[in-house]
């Protein structure tokens, strides 16, 4: 199940102004390069820690079928799910198709979004990119994020701030992505 990026997030997830100022108290510009390789750092490994994606952004997930469920639901990784941008396939006689809106359902959950088949789906070509779903997730923008979330990027970027050379002070903060880690990374 190859997942692709295909527009990545824009801006940061914290402000970085904000962050350097009042959280990290920096009151030059020296080192702005730094704080939002860190910031970016620091939201990266949120994401990788919650399983979510926390800016928008779009990907096509990348499958060899309609690999459903027992209820024809694909899940799609990366919660929350935004949007179903498109479900193109290639059909038994290997042309690409897009699947009509009318013929599935989209469930726009924050804990785990999914498309329900509302038919029989397609016959597909044998090829490992027979189905291809391209859609949008994450929260929107930075002013969307959960305030915890938005707290632990910045507690961790001033660690990354505070511990340059690499040794890393025990924290107590990845207490604030708890709510929002996905069941199968807890």
């Amino acid at each position: 199940m190859p997942l692709k990026l295909i527009t990545p997030p824009s801006g940061l997830a914290v402000d970085e102004t904000v962050t350097k100022q009042q959280h990290l108290r920096i009151l030059h510009d020296l080192e702005d390069s730094v704080v939002e390789q860190y910031i970016k750092s620091a939201t990266d490994e949120a994401e990788r820690k919650t399983g979510r994606q926390l800016l928008e952004a779009t990907y096509e997930l990348i499958l060899d079928g309609f690999n459903t469920d027992v209820k024809d639901r694909i899940y799609l990784p990366k919660p929350p799910l935004k949007s179903i941008e498109s479900i193109t396939y290639y059909d038994a006689a290997n042309q690409l198709q897009t699947l009509e809106t009318s013929k599935y359902y989209v469930e726009l959950n924050e804990i785990q979004g999914y498309v329900e088949f509302l038919e029989a789906t397609p016959a597909v070509y044998d090829r490992k990119d027979a189905v291809k779903i391209t859609f949008k997730a994450g929260y929107g923008a930075a002013a969307d994020l959960p305030e915890s979330i938005k707290q632990w990027i910045m507690i961790r970027t001033a660690n990354f701030f505070e511990f340059r050379q690499g040794a890393e002070k025990a924290e107590m903060s990845d207490a604030l992505l708890w709510p929002f880690m996905l069941p199968e990374l807890i």
